[in-house]
């Protein structure tokens, strides 16, 4: 499973660097050989939510079948890839990460050329961290919060179970018979996406300025109004719930099961990422 494993990582180039050429492990500079003998060290990209970098060769020793350990030398997260898992959930897993991953570089690389400071980064790779834990992390109490806000859903609308998924909404994405951590996991990362697509669909000065002020957990009071705002010229509340007349409670129940338009894919999506 570890071969498979290293063998997806993606190469980092020297530009995506900037400037940390060393090896967090071996502490060696990128491009040459870790030990007499060995091959050059190549820097990889590893799937936690900091995106760290480190040798290849370096973590495929730190993840050998004898050492016994599956999670990232800098923060610990641990590799589910690693573990006994369906094949599906490996596949599931692995896309969603690595939107994830896509999303954080693209903000890394905005903040870099917008010449954030180096707290600033430090800064928004936390957010994003948190915003994959609550993705990930689904407790007790999470799941009791799903069951309350489905049950909310019932007795707002009078039905009995989850509609089919339309053109606009994609219901599915939390209708579970079974469990509700879907449902959770909608709701836990719902102002991480809201504040993500309002910072990359921002007017003027577009995402840069609004990523050098810094994260938030979530928008504002005056942010959320201007998001709705936005959401209601767009048109997101067409063929929405029309058995609902105000727009603005239509965006109620849309929230109250974690659902955020996903302007990329122009559906109302519970998708965590």
């Amino acid at each position: 499973m570890a071969e498979n494993f290293l063998a997806q990582l993606p190469r980092v180039t020297k530009e995506e660097l900037y400037g940390a050429n060393t090896c967090m492990i071996c502490h060696e500079e990128y491009g040459t050989p870790p030990s007499d003998g060995e091959p050059v060290e190549e820097p990889v990209r590893l799937p936690c939510p900091g995106g760290h970098i480190v040798g290849f060769s370096c973590i495929s020793s730190w993840l050998s079948a004898d050492k016994n350990r599956n999670s990232c030398p800098y923060c610990r997260y641990e590799f589910d890839i690693l573990q006994d898992q369906a094949p599906q959930r490996l596949i599931e897993h692995e896309q969603r990460l690595n939107r994830w991953l896509g999303q954080w570089n693209e903000f890394r690389q905005t903040l870099v050329d917008a010449r954030g400071t180096p707290q600033l980064l430090l800064q928004w790779e936390g957010w994003f961290v948190q915003w994959f834990t609550a993705a990930t992390c689904v407790n007790e109490e999470g799941i009791a919060h799903a069951r309350t806000a489905r049950n909310g859903l019932f007795m707002r609308t009078g039905w009995s179970e989850m509609p089919a998924d339309t053109r606009a909404v994609l219901w599915s994405e939390t209708d579970s018979r079974t469990e509700f951590e879907p449902l959770a996991s909608a709701l836990q990362t719902r102002d991480f996406r809201e504040y993500y697509f309002h910072l990359i669909y921002r007017p003027r000065n577009g995402c840069s300025s609004g990523l050098l002020n810094g994260p938030m957990l979530r928008l504002t009071r005056v942010q959320k109004g201007r998001y709705f705002r936005r959401l209601c010229r767009i048109g997101a509340f067409r063929e929405v719930l029309q058995e609902v007349g105000s727009r603005n409670e239509r965006w109620k129940i849309l929230r109250s099961q974690g659902y955020v338009f996903d302007e990329e894919r122009w559906v109302w999506s519970a998708y965590p990422f």
